[in-house]
């Protein structure tokens, strides 16, 4: 299906799509700090352990005498894979700031939303928990719920606008 230049347009944010963005960007934030701490976490308390390991068993086969071939436990192997691993949990950090959280500060700085207009094509009820949706052409998304009162009034074919923030895509809803 062809998209008219028409079929989207750009509004403010009011102030409850504001709120919700601000809650959201929060929720991300604490996620996102808690995701890298925990990487740094176990991107130092592995090799830790590693190395530990490593010695404990060099230091039994000094015990046994054995004639195995061990490269010796040095302190610059741990520094290196502490650099490697913190280097890898960097480029993490810097992927999901780019590609997730730094979305909802760009909504929030330049408040604007995108109203698209888009066709409905099917119309759905799941029995089981007696809701209702409409599947849609969308840049977004496939499908949207919809009040049990819009379900009777539109019918397939119909145009309906849903709106969404610009850069996150967070749905906010349908007019």
């Amino acid at each position: 299906m062809a998209r008219k230049k028409e079929d989207i347009k750009y509004a403010p944010l009011n102030s409850d799509e504001l709120d919700h963005l601000t809650t959201k960007l929060a929720k991300e934030k604490s996620i996102f700090i808690k995701a890298i701490l925990m990487l740094s976490f176990l991107g130092f308390l592995i090799p830790t352990i590693a190395a530990l390991i490593y010695f404990s068993i060099d230091q039994k086969i000094e015990e046994k005498q054995e004639s195995y071939v061990v490269v010796p436990f040095t302190i610059t192997y741990y520094y290196i894979s502490l650099i490697v691993i913190f280097a890898l949990i960097g480029i993490a950090a810097y992927v999901g700031y780019r590609f997730g959280y730094n979305k909802f500060q760009l909504d929030i700085r330049k408040k604007l939303k995108v109203i698209e207009t888009v066709v409905i094509h099917k119309k759905h009820h799941v029995d089981i928990n007696d809701s209702f949706f409409f599947f849609i052409h969308s840049k977004i998304r496939s499908s949207i719920e919809v009040s049990p009162e819009d379900f009777k009034y539109y019918q397939v074919g119909d145009e309906i606008n849903i709106e969404y923030s610009l850069h996150a895509k967070e749905y906010f809803g349908y007019f």
